[in-house]
């Protein structure tokens, strides 16, 4: 049996990304930054890893065995961030609770999930995505509606569906019919 090189191999789960993959995905990943920025979403980076507590099942973030955990100096409990609505919602919490809502963030990062191999997913992807904080009402969801329509044709795709996982939701929707798209310059 051979013996693996470790110096020129990846990890199990992770890949090397160059050339023209490389610039595809560079190209897609700005085309959807533009849109969110359209939207009057502000950029945000967090982290590559935060203390363990931020990201707890009961946070709702993945489980403790999906997470990449390590400690510091003084034995705390590290992980790589497995999502980032959780960190988002840790920066807000810091430094802008008492400002005017909403607050519009968009993120564009890289996350760790110690996820099983033979599920084919990789342990380190890029999360795009927005969170709107402090607006819960339909005009709030239809946007960020729109907002992913037009980041899925902004990125070349011209047959997706989009799904919504509640009834109410889809029900609130309807009865106003709030499916315009209303990008914030």
């Amino acid at each position: 049996m051979a013996e693996k090189n470790y110096l020129i191999h990846t990890p199990e789960g992770v890949r090397d990304i160059y050339g023209a993959e490389c610039r595809r995905k560079l190209a897609v990943q700005e085309k959807i930054l533009q849109v969110l920025y359209s939207y009057g979403y502000e950029h945000i980076q967090t982290p590559s890893f935060e203390y363990f507590d931020i990201f707890s099942k009961d946070r709702g973030s993945v489980g403790q065995r999906e997470l990449f955990k390590f400690f510091d100096r003084d034995n705390e409990t590290l992980v790589l961030r497995p999502d980032m609505t959780p960190a988002v919602a840790r920066f807000v919490a810091k430094y802008h609770c008492e400002d005017p809502m909403p607050l519009r963030l968009c993120y564009l990062e890289r996350t760790f999930k110690n996820n099983s191999s033979y599920q084919g997913r990789l342990k380190e992807r890029t999360e795009t995505g927005a969170e709107m904080i402090g607006d819960d009402c339909a005009d709030a969801d239809a946007e960020m509606i729109a907002m992913v329509i037009d980041s899925l044709r902004a990125a070349g795709l011209q047959e997706f569906q989009v799904e919504l996982g509640q009834v109410e939701f889809y029900r609130s929707l309807v009865a106003r019919r709030v499916w315009t798209r209303r990008p914030r310059r």
